[in-house]
């Protein structure tokens, strides 16, 4: 991981008044760096600073992805579930929040708590194979 690349990042963030933009960048920047848990705390000040509903909800999605990829389950239940409470509107974006949530419980061998998830998620869009 870039080092200095980070100390920049983390500069401008302090600088912008944690800007959505630079939050953006440096959340990205953890992703790229394949460390998303460092993004968290970012996520955490984005999420506090999103008015928009849908956008915050799919900021969530993006992180929780990051984490299954990660194979961090139990951090993506928890990005599935801070974007359900938000309560989008979305289809797509209800789609994948709760088809996300029922894969990390079926990774984490929760199936009967992921059920209700992943029917949500078919009756949603039943022609998505995800």
């Amino acid at each position: 991981m870039d080092t200095e690349l980070e100390k920049k990042l983390l500069d401008q963030v302090r600088q912008s008044g944690n800007s959505e933009s630079s939050l953006l960048e440096l959340i990205d920047f953890y992703k790229q760096a394949d460390v998303p848990g460092k993004a968290v705390p970012y996520l955490i000040k984005l999420l506090s600073k999103a008015e928009d509903v849908e956008r915050a909800a799919y900021y969530c999605i993006e992180m929780g992805v990051e984490m299954e990829r990660n194979n961090e389950y139990e951090q993506a239940i928890s990005l599935a579930s801070c974007g359900l409470s938000r309560q989008p509107k979305t289809t797509d974006i209800l789609y994948f929040l709760n088809n996300n949530m029922g894969y990390s419980l079926i990774m984490l061998g929760k199936h009967s708590e992921a059920q209700g998830y992943c029917e949500t998620a078919i009756n949603l869009n039943p022609d998505r194979h995800n």
